[in-house]
């Protein structure tokens, strides 16, 4: 297995105005893409695993990333303390798969002082790897995948990779312009005025 960190996560936003990246009341309706992209470093290298995940599960992660808490648990830090209090441990999430365009993953726990693996979706598995601080690996043949990208130019890379499906799946341009921007580069939702 490689260790690898959670490097970004990133979402597909308009190239030009305003990002409403969570519905916020009395503001405009988000206007971010449907998808966001977990981007998975190698520890000791540059190559990039780019995983797509959903919105919620996405939002999660970024979240987590920035240590940002909610008001009220959302499932998976819910979870997390449950398996806390059980006293089950998060030790690992390992990326395993990508069989036909879904991404597979194991969350390793200890219970009873025994390491049980579990299938997870590789959104759910790193979510809680990152509250439990736990290591998240790659299988060595993720990092062989088409889609890995090198770290430094990571966005532009998914910007090539984004043209090419359009054009051979012959889908229109996007209206109005996209781009891939890491959640970083987003305002926060926390203090957006209102």
């Amino acid at each position: 297995m490689i260790p690898v960190t959670v490097d970004d996560l990133i979402v597909r936003v308009p190239k030009d105005g305003d990002v409403q990246w969570i519905d916020i009341p009395e503001r405009a309706p988000a206007n971010v893409g449907r998808l966001r992209v977990v981007l998975l470093k190698e520890r000791d290298g540059r190559r990039t695993l780019p995983i797509w995940v959903g919105a919620v599960e996405g939002n999660a992660i970024a979240l987590a990333l920035a240590g940002i808490g909610t008001p009220r648990p959302m499932s998976l830090s819910l979870m997390h303390r449950v398996l806390g209090m059980a006293n089950i441990a998060i030790e690992r999430a390992v990326v395993t798969a990508l069989r036909d365009n879904i991404f597979y993953a194991v969350l390793t726990l200890r219970i009873d002082g025994q390491p049980k693996d579990v299938d997870a979706r590789p959104s759910d598995a790193i979510t809680l790897a990152l509250y439990a601080g736990a290591p998240v690996f790659v299988t060595p043949e993720m990092l062989e995948l088409p889609v890995v990208v090198n770290a430094p130019d990571a966005l532009s890379a998914l910007e090539v990779q984004n043209e090419r499906a359009r054009v051979e799946k012959g889908r229109p341009m996007e209206d109005p312009p996209m781009e891939w921007r890491s959640f970083r580069a987003l305002p926060d939702p926390r203090t957006a005025a209102r």
